[in-house]
């Protein structure tokens, strides 16, 4: 199934690529982007794919009272996918280039780190692999919020702006959510999952806030401009206070909220419930 999306996801990239190169114009900034983003793209056709896929076998009975273990298939699949992920993301464009205006950005680094999380995750699997066969046997769903909190986490490597920051912290917060409140028997993991939840909404505020104060102060939300910002005002004669100027206060007071925010969401003391 993964190896026909794969030919899938080829096919429709080689037809994008002719129709580019047989106009005169360009196809579009977000068309040109995509040749390079197959990476996020086979991850997204795959969990979708695969989530159609189960919802339809999960109701499949094996015998008059029994119900396909679909948790078992779900993670044996899971690990192709994830080689082939690897694959991917070492086939391809090792160079350094911004996707989407500025919001996506790849470079040597990104990818060690990406392999790096990749691997990591296999051997979670592989650690957690005889609880999900015992506990969760029809319960495929708790790998498949695993591997959304894997995308997202593949996409914060890649996040260069504050605002593409937020969305992607958000979309591995609501995955943390049901993770943390999974196990339906036990009070002490609903309890836990709410606290986790009005923590988040309380922390997402401070964050948005943190990142408004930087916005106002400086008009700026890219990390190399607002790293140019500070260098600019660090090596400018005539700038006796420094520390008294204005937007490099409102940046500051923005940062620190931002770091109050990133810290309740971590649940790091003093910042947790």
């Amino acid at each position: 199934m993964t190896v026909i999306l794969s030919l899938l996801i080829n096919n429709i990239f080689f037809y994008t690529q002719l129709t580019s190169n047989s106009n005169s114009i360009s196809s579009g900034l977000f068309l040109n982007d995509l040749n390079f983003f197959y990476f996020e793209l086979y991850f997204l056709f795959a969990v979708s794919i695969l989530l159609i896929f189960f919802v339809m076998l999960s109701n499949k009975k094996i015998a008059s009272s029994k119900y396909l273990n679909v948790s078992g298939i779900f993670l044996n699949i899971s690990f192709f996918v994830i080689l082939v992920l690897l694959f991917l993301l070492n086939s391809s464009c090792q160079d350094s280039y911004y996707l989407f205006s500025g919001f996506y950005f790849n470079d040597d680094s990104a990818v060690f780190f990406k392999n790096l999380l990749l691997i990591s995750f296999l051997l979670f699997l592989f650690s957690v692999k005889n609880y999900i066969l015992k506990l969760k046997n029809y319960d495929f769903e708790f790998i498949l919020i695993l591997l959304i909190s894997l995308f997202s986490s593949l996409l914060l490597l890649n996040s260069s702006d504050l605002i593409s920051l937020f969305f992607i912290i958000e979309l591995q917060s609501l995955s943390f959510y049901i993770l943390v409140a999974s196990k339906q028997t036990s009070s002490f993991s609903t309890e836990s999952g709410l606290k986790y939840f009005i923590l988040g909404c309380f922390s997402s505020g401070i964050i948005l806030f943190g990142i408004s104060l930087i916005y106002g102060f400086t008009g700026l939300l890219s990390y190399n401009d607002l790293s140019l910002f500070v260098s600019s005002l660090l090596f400018t004669e005539g700038t006796p206070n420094f520390y008294l100027y204005f937007p490099f206060t409102g940046l500051v007071a923005g940062l620190t909220l931002l770091t109050i925010g990133f810290l309740f969401k971590l649940g790091s003391v003093p910042f947790h419930m």
